[in-house]
């Protein structure tokens, strides 16, 4: 065999396992998120990187319409639950202590850092004041 096949037989089965190994990376990050939540890294300072956490949050008839009961997070993320509901609400997260109206089929944000690690409910005010959904933010 020439000396250039031979060189390129050894080089695409070296190719070919980092390949795989990048579809697996790729594979494992899609199937450990929730479906609903999505993330996104923000360079905040040099060498340092905050995740930004979405949520999509539906409320009909006083319930989340989802699988999800509850949010979970890492102290130090950035988060963010897009809210809609089919009533005026005001949801209320416990321990930071926010508080944001919903109008019917009108989006609206709660956005905050996520600084102490806890669990912590998220309240609709309009609906008797139980909890719609659980926040945990676990420690770095």
């Amino acid at each position: 065999m020439p000396p250039r096949f031979r060189c390129l037989c050894r080089s695409v089965p070296i190719a070919l396992a980092i390949l795989i190994a990048l579809l697996a990376l790729a594979f494992m990050a899609v199937i450990s998120s929730p479906a609903n939540a999505a993330s996104k890294p923000l360079l905040t300072a040099p060498n340092q990187i905050l995740v930004h956490r979405k949520f999509k949050l539906d409320i009909r008839d006083g319930e989340i319409v989802a699988d999800i009961r509850t949010i979970r997070v890492i102290q130090g993320e950035a988060v963010e639950i897009m809210w809609t509901s089919d009533q005026r609400t005001k949801l209320h997260l416990h321990g930071d202590n926010i508080l944001i109206k919903v109008k019917p089929n009108h989006p609206a944000s709660m956005s905050f850092l996520a600084k102490t690690a806890g669990r912590f409910s998220i309240a609709a005010h309009m609906f008797g004041h139980g909890t719609v959904i659980v926040l945990e933010v676990y420690p770095k």
